[in-house]
């Protein structure tokens, strides 16, 4: 913000001496600036000087001062400047008052959500952020956004419509004036949850620049519950077998399971049966034959099983040693 500052001779003969120019500000108000042709100014006393003789009914070359406006400045303030000199006699006119209206200039504001809980191990989870000017006027100047994720989440993909946005930095910017009370496009942030994460963090976000004078309100917080991704609901299902025979040739039992929805919910995904009293020196491989290391089976091709729904899965059982085998298919985990 500027103030323009002439001194005129008004009088009916030129000026002698030095003429001297004096701008007082109001508080809420900084100069950063003050200067004007063929004056000698200084910054520090907000004062300017010249001696050239100034004719009758003629002015000085313009003084401009340049001010910064606080956040918390009354919605009105007066600033005042004075001259003296030049060989005056008449010293009631010397002064000038420019009582200043403050307007509400931009104010961004920035929000993060997301939908639902998160899961352990959950892969593409996102976070969407928006910013909005509140303030009375159109932003000027670039806008960025930084996001902080907290331990356990890790980025893999941020953008948005009309932001020019960086992974490595998880931050967007863009240049273009956002009108009064009017939002961006959304930024998107999509991360990966690790296994072991917390039950909940906090994911932040902060939005600056635009020339906005408040920055009290530029920080988002999204409190975030990560759930457990495997739920045990046993009770909710029951699992048959079926026509486990035995190979001599290959020493595997093959064979089929078939799991079935008994409750009156829908249940999702990764859904997988788990064997339990497996015999010792027994392998558990999946239909191909490769061996599972654990005795997980997941249901190839099944998100969601739905109440009375059922799934089955081809099942083999190594058996090297030719011993008998004894397993029993007890529990269904899922999430629901």
């Amino acid at each position: 913000m500027t103030y323009t500052i002439i001194v005129t001779n008004s009088g009916v003969g030129p000026t002698s001496g030095a003429v001297n120019l004096t701008d007082t500000l109001p508080a809420g108000l900084t100069a950063t600036a003050i200067s004007g042709t063929g004056w000698t100014c200084t910054l520090g006393t907000l004062s300017c000087t010249r001696s050239d003789a100034l004719a009758a009914n003629v002015s000085y070359a313009a003084i401009t001062v340049t001010v910064n406006v606080a956040a918390n400045v009354p919605a009105s303030v007066t600033n005042v400047a004075t001259v003296s000199g030049g060989g005056e006699l008449n010293t009631a006119n010397d002064g000038a008052s420019d009582p200043t209206t403050i307007g509400n200039g931009p104010d961004l504001i920035v929000t993060k959500t997301h939908s639902g809980n998160f899961t352990h191990g959950q892969i593409g989870a996102q976070y969407t952020i928006i910013v909005k000017n509140t303030g009375g006027t159109p932003t000027s100047g670039a806008v960025t956004v930084t996001d902080t994720l907290p331990a356990g989440l890790s980025a893999t993909a941020i953008a948005g419509t009309g932001w020019i946005c960086t992974l490595g930095t998880l931050s967007c910017t863009r240049s273009d004036a956002l009108a009064a009370n009017s939002s961006y496009a959304a930024i998107t942030v999509t991360v990966n949850v690790a296994a072991n994460s917390p039950a909940s963090v906090t994911n932040t976000a902060v939005v600056s620049g635009g020339g906005e004078l408040n920055s009290a309100n530029d920080t988002a917080n999204d409190l975030t519950t990560i759930s457990s991704s495997l739920t045990d609901v046993s009770s909710l299902v029951r699992v048959t077998t079926t026509g486990f025979l035995f190979s001599r040739s290959s020493h595997l039992y093959t064979g089929a399971m078939t799991v079935t929805n008994t409750s009156a919910q829908p249940l999702s995904g990764p859904l997988q049966v788990v064997l339990t009293n497996l015999t010792a020196g027994v392998t558990l491989a999946n239909a191909t034959g490769s061996a599972l290391g654990a005795p997980y089976i997941t249901l190839p091709g099944v998100s969601t099983l739905n109440p009375g729904q059922s799934a089955t899965v081809s099942l083999q059982f190594g058996n090297p040693a030719n011993t008998l085998i004894d397993f029993t298919p007890v529990t269904f985990s899922g999430s629901f």
